[in-house]
Order: structure tokens, then C-alpha cells, then sequence
């Protein structure tokens, strides 16, 4: 020695090569977003013949999984693969409901299709080649449903220097002098970020947070999972504990239930079931520190009251009140945490 060797992947561990591992598809898209995957069904890939139902042919599988919240047409297609294509549409057991080789209904030619309308529930599509053949096929899985043009994400958090210790918070903007109606506490930014790294920022945008903890926000129609990144003027940046499927509208997400809702388990609980994000980020970088406290201490010295953000706790001016939050979340080394 030495020698070199290579092992081969474990096979069972890839997503698609097994009934029992499929590729993903989750809730079925809608018509011009829609689910699309491409593989080459070789061995060497980890696909063999396992599926051994009716009309099998004896070309290397590649396994989807998609799920119905409610009856639809599903077009299930191979279009534009460019090769001799087969497809087998699955129910939850694994029964052949139908199947596909050429000239199906959604392109002519040798690319397999299927459109059929199903019952709410969960389904298997199969996508290999007709006989032994093999190559690369991009598999596209969507309902007729039309799109809709915005998905509107509605949101529950608090924000802990602001909570009235009676189940809501301030009227923050209203303490601070800014017109705004009787049920709005502050505003809030909130960013969408890839699920995969680097996590960039695909969306942004700015909306007001009601006292009762909920806020509202549009974004261009989403098919896709993204971290929720919670931004505000003198609060802890936290994200999502996860990434949330936006694939249908509305979107729901409450941070507010637990700790665990925020990635890290970074939030203060307020009282019994309720949770926040910390307050007193004055400068921006992500720690609450001592580095916080000169802009606090200066804020107090001027006596400013208004629309600032070193007022802590939202009551329309910064002073004392305002440095014993500030001391507890330093005391407990408090800072943002994400991917």
C-alpha cells in the first residue's frame, strides 16, 4: 500500500430510487409554476427496476411523491426529454391507476404524459425508460389550477420591550407621536430567504404589526420553501426555525406559540404559551451587548421622546424604564442566530 478505492454510494440513501424514497413533490403546483425535476435513470445514479408492477418495463426507475388537499387535474409529462419514455401514475399503495408511453395527451412523440383528475391524497408518478432504455428525463408534475398573481403571508410575533403584560402590546406608534390606527403596535420588516446556502434574500418587505401580535404581507406568487426573517428597529434579528412551503395562499406562521418556532429556539417567553423575539439590537449587529449601551445611555441624556428606537419599551420616551430590559438580555449574552 498504499491503494487507492472508491465506495459506492449507498443506494438506498438517494431520493427517487426507491418507492420507499421518493423525490419530494409535496402539495401539487399549480399550472404555470410547476414541479420539475430532471434525472438520468442510470444504475450508476442508484436507479434500478423496482418497480414491478403493471406494465413495467425492465428500464432503471425514478420515483416521485405528491400529495392532494383536495380533488384536481394533475398533468403529470416528460415533454421535451428528447428519448423513449415511460410513466406509471401510482395511488398511496402502489397500484397502477394509469400509465403512459407515447403520444400521450400533453405532447406528441415518444415523451410519455398523463393528465387525470384525482381525489385528495397521496400518489406515486414512476418516470423510466420504454424497454431497457436509459437517459435523462425531466419530469413536470402540476394541476390546471390557475395560479394566483400574489401569496399573502400572515404572520403572529411580539416583540418583548413592547408587551402590555395583559395579553397584547403598546400602541407604540402612537406613544411615539406617528398617526396610525388603534390596533397597530410598530413596523416590521420581513425578508424570505433561499432554503439552501448561502441563504440569499429572494423577497422583502415592510409591514405593520398589530397589538394582538399578527401582521399581513404580499409577496409575488411563491412556489417554494423559504426561511421568514423577522427585522424591526431595535429588535433581535430571528428567522423561521425552518423553511416554509409557500406553495398555496394564504401562508400562516406563528412565532408567537413557542421558542421552537424561531430557528435556534430564539425567543423570551412574555407569559405562559407566549413567546417574543428580544428587544434591544440598538446598533444592528446582530448581538445584544454592551455595545448597545452607549446609544441608549446618550438617548436618556438628551432626554429624547418621540419616534426612537432606544426607547425600549414603547412608551414614548427614552429614559430609565428603558435600561433594565437592556441589562437583562446583555446579562444573558443574547444574540441573532440563523443558518
Amino acid at each position: 500500500g498504499p491503494f487507492t478505492f472508491t465506495t459506492l454510494q449507498i443506494c438506498s440513501s438517494v431520493p427517487g430510487a426507491t418507492m420507499a424514497n421518493p423525490i419530494q413533490v409535496g402539495q401539487v403546483p399549480c399550472s404555470t409554476s410547476p414541479f420539475v425535476n430532471t434525472q438520468t435513470n442510470t444504475l450508476q445514479n442508484c436507479f434500478s427496476n423496482s418497480y414491478i408492477g403493471a406494465n413495467n418495463q425492465p428500464s432503471p426507475d425514478v420515483w416521485y411523491q405528491f400529495t392532494l388537499a383536495s380533488s384536481a387535474t394533475v398533468q403529470i409529462s416528460h415533454c421535451g426529454s428528447g428519448w423513449d419514455t415511460y410513466m406509471h401514475l401510482l395511488n398511496s399503495a402502489g397500484t397502477q391507476i394509469t400509465f403512459d408511453d407515447d403520444n400521450g395527451p400533453l405532447c406528441t412523440g415518444l415523451s410519455a404524459s398523463i393528465s387525470a383528475t384525482l381525489a385528495a391524497g397521496t400518489y406515486y408518478v414512476v418516470s423510466e425508460g420504454y424497454n431497457t432504455i436509459t437517459g435523462t428525463v425531466t419530469t413536470s408534475i402540476k394541476t390546471t389550477d390557475v395560479c394566483p398573481a400574489n401569496t399573502i403571508l400572515n404572520l403572529n410575533c411580539f416583540i418583548q420591550g413592547y408587551w402590555d403584560g395583559a395579553g397584547a402590546m403598546l400602541p407604540v406608534l402612537a406613544n411615539q407621536g406617528i398617526t396610525s390606527g388603534p390596533n397597530s403596535c410598530d413596523s416590521i420588516s420581513i425578508e424570505l430567504h433561499n432554503a439552501t446556502a448561502p441563504y440569499a434574500v429572494s423577497y422583502s418587505t415592510k409591514t405593520i404589526l398589530n397589538k394582538n401580535g399578527t401582521a399581513s404581507c404580499t409577496f409575488p406568487f411563491l412556489n417554494g420553501a423559504y426561511y421568514i426573517a423577522l427585522k424591526h428597529r431595535n429588535a433581535l434579528e430571528t428567522w423561521s426555525a425552518a423553511p416554509v412551503l409557500m406553495t398555496a395562499s394564504p401562508v400562516n406562521y406563528n412565532f408567537s406559540t413557542s421558542n421552537s418556532k424561531a430557528y435556534g429556539s430564539n425567543q423570551v417567553q412574555l407569559s405562559n404559551g407566549v413567546w417574543a423575539i428580544y428587544s434591544g439590537d440598538l446598533n444592528f449587529d446582530q448581538n445584544i451587548d454592551l455595545m448597545d449601551t452607549p446609544l441608549l445611555e446618550t438617548a436618556i441624556a438628551n432626554y429624547n421622546f418621540g419616534y426612537y428606537p432606544t426607547d425600549l419599551n414603547g412608551d414614548g420616551n427614552v429614559d430609565l424604564l428603558d435600561i433594565p430590559l437592556l441589562e437583562i438580555n446583555i446579562s444573558n449574552f443574547v444574540f441573532s442566530t440563523h443558518p
